[in-house]
């Protein structure tokens, strides 16, 4: 019975088979069909054995976001243009992770209503360059969906900036940003950022980045919102915080100022907390227009006070803002210059999310020098830098007066500055030297000099402006070895108690010292300090180099292989420039800073720049480490701040 069951089956198998046949025959577009189908399915086989795995996993997410990019508070929408045409400052993130920018869905949030219609306008053209983009105008992202109330200052206020003449003496330039009293409050549409990420149904690996640009206040108001959120703070990838100084539009404390640090510390907790807190595991960086980068580690509360002449403003105040000013606290660099410009300039532009101020000696109709600010600026920017800047913020400890051609390692500094100098005393430091006996005043300052050089068994002779003396012979060397060094005039380190008990002494200390030569600036601050103050301690601070690092190179002794603090004497139209080009040559050293903090973070240790990374980089064009002539392949321990230590090399 089975058997005969078996050969039943066998028969209607056939018959079904030739009948299939038939057809197939009688239709030949069906066996054109199935040959169709199974060249596709070759193709398909072929793509899939030739793209990334990360590419596979996108294309099944069909209808979805491969990556979701999240832009806050774009104004314009020249950050979105920017993103789309090549990845607008995400470019390394993105390649890092296999990632290309027509892979996004972007979602655009921006509250004020007068960037509208130029955002409309980006996002129409640039649809069909990335899978999607949505604008959604007077909205806001958080946690929750809503409305939330928010200020409103109109867009033509809201990036003036304000002049302020401070005691009919200095002109000080982004003093605080102008703050309209127009500013009235308004209801914005709140998105819920989570259910917003579920609806664009991000791939599976996908990266998801949230781009925020927005005052201080407002910054730290969104991490806390990140963090307060588990499911955010797990899934988002990276979030770029670019922070401007521009009044909060989530709240009513106002614009975010110079002097406050509150917000600035707490924002690098929030950040911290994010990356390395719990379940958050997303990254944090921390910008603003001039691509803020922080210091690595908190801050020793410096000022920096900048001398830039009219003539090299625009040419060494761009290198700087291009490169080490970056790593400087918003407000905490003051650009001195001796001419006014126009808000609008791009003298103006450079100082960026700094200060610039115009100021002039206490006494400018009996200065012999008006014109050549080396000759009187020192006193000038420490009188100025404690009236406008640091006498009402007790945070600020220590000044610095740098030239604008001074190249600033500030991570590096801030350390050396914590080990080695007390804000608390009377202390001054940097490259120091020997001071002059004779300074070109007739000996009103030299005698005093004298007296101490002789006090100390110096010789006794004549300095080469006076007359003869019988029996006495003329200096050969008018060096005073037996007087207290004086920090190089390209960069000079004050502590704050310093400045406090010098402020007093300063208008007459201008007018005692205008008989010092054109370039005794640095002279004339050590004059008064000499003069007024007793117990003030010079302090030698390593690293601080006087000359370009192609010319230094050779001047540090085999037992120092340190840090390097400061660079002086970087000039445009140099041969001792290792690029070639001011800007290039800061940006190069800039970079090197960077990398350091790389380093650190991978193999642990110290984010500073080395005075190897220096040979390494420049001294041997990145072929090796430099010592006594000759570039060698490595060295073994290091050495500490304030000591010489030695390394032991290896060649």
């Amino acid at each position: 019975m089975a058997s005969d069951d078996d050969e039943n089956g066998r028969r209607g198998m056939k018959r079904r088979i030739a009948l299939l046949r038939r057809k197939m025959k009688l239709n030949p577009g069906i066996m054109l069909l199935v040959y169709l189908l199974a060249g596709i399915m070759a193709l398909v086989l072929l793509l899939l054995a030739t793209i990334g795995p990360w590419q596979v996993q996108n294309m099944v997410s069909i209808g979805g976001c491969p990556d979701l990019l999240v832009e806050v508070g774009v104004e314009d929408g020249d950050r979105v243009l920017e993103f789309v045409r090549n990845g607008g400052g995400l470019r390394g993130y993105l390649y890092q992770k296999s990632r290309i920018p027509t892979s996004f869905c972007i979602d655009v949030f921006e509250v004020r209503s007068e960037y509208g219609e130029s955002i409309n306008l980006i996002t129409e053209s640039a649809k069909n360059e990335v899978v999607q983009i949505k604008y959604h105008p007077q909205a806001v992202v958080a946690n929750f969906r809503g409305t939330a109330t928010i200020l409103v200052e109109p867009v033509d206020t809201a990036s003036q900036s304000r002049i302020q003449i401070v005691d009919g003496k200095h002109i000080v330039y982004n003093w605080q940003k102008a703050l309209s009293s127009k500013r009235e409050q308004a209801k914005a549409a709140v998105f819920d950022l989570w259910g917003l990420i579920q609806r664009r149904r991000v791939a599976r690996g996908g990266e998801i980045i949230v781009r925020i640009s927005s005052s201080m206040g407002d910054a730290v108001t969104y991490l806390r919102t990140f963090l307060g959120d588990s499911r955010l703070c797990a899934t988002i990838s990276l979030i770029v915080l670019e922070v401007k100084d521009m009044p909060d539009v989530l709240n009513e404390r106002g614009s975010y100022q110079p002097s406050s640090t509150a917000y600035y510390e707490e924002l690098h907790v929030l950040a911290n907390l994010l990356q390395q807190g719990g379940d958050c595991r997303c990254g944090v960086e921390i910008l603003d227009h001039m691509d803020y980068i922080g210091p690595a580690r908190v801050s020793a509360g410096i000022f920096y006070a900048m001398l830039a002449g009219a003539p090299t403003f625009l040419d060494r105040v761009q290198a700087a803002s291009k490169s080490w000013m970056r790593a400087v606290p918003q407000g905490k660099v003051a650009v001195f210059t001796n001419k006014e410009f126009k808000v609008d300039s791009d003298i103006h532009r450079t100082v960026g999310r700094h200060i610039a101020a115009v100021s002039l000696p206490a006494w400018p109709e009996t200065e012999k020098h008006l014109n050549a600010m080396s000759a009187w600026s020192h006193l000038v920017r420490t009188r100025a830098s404690w009236d406008l800047f640091m006498k009402g913020n007790p945070l600020l400890e220590f000044l610095v007066l740098l030239d604008d051609d001074t190249y600033t390692f500030t991570d590096s500094l801030n350390a050396v500055l914590k080990e080695c100098m007390d804000p608390k005393e009377m202390q001054w430091g940097g490259s120091t030297e020997k001071i002059r006996l004779d300074n070109g005043d007739g000996g009103i300052f030299g005698r005093s000099l004298r007296e101490m050089h002789l006090n100390a068994g110096g010789e006794n002779c004549t300095f080469p402006s006076e007359a003869p003396v019988e029996g006495v012979r003329k200096c050969q060397d008018v060096m005073c070895k037996h007087c207290p060094p004086i920090p190089q005039g390209g960069f000079v380190v004050l502590t704050r108690k310093l400045v406090e008990n010098l402020r007093p002494f300063i208008e007459d200390c201008e007018k005692e010292t205008q008989i010092l030569c054109l370039r005794c600036g640095s002279q004339r601050l050590y004059m008064c300090i000499a003069s007024k103050l007793k117990d003030v301690i010079s302090v030698p601070l390593r690293g601080a180099y006087r000359h370009p690092w192609r010319r230094e190179k050779h001047s540090e002794s085999t037992e120092y292989h340190g840090y390097p603090i400061s660079i002086h004497g970087m000039r445009s139209n140099t041969t001792y420039l290792h690029t070639g080009a001011l800007e290039d040559d800061m940006e190069e050293l800039f970079e090197l800073s960077l990398k350091a903090r790389r380093r650190a973070s991978v193999r642990g240790g110290d984010p500073f720049v080395t005075i190897e990374d220096l040979h390494h980089k420049i001294t041997c064009n990145g072929n090796g480490y430099f010592r006594s002539g000759v570039c060698y392949s490595s060295l073994e321990n290091s050495g500490t701040w304030c000591r010489r230590d030695t390394y032991r090399w290896k060649p």
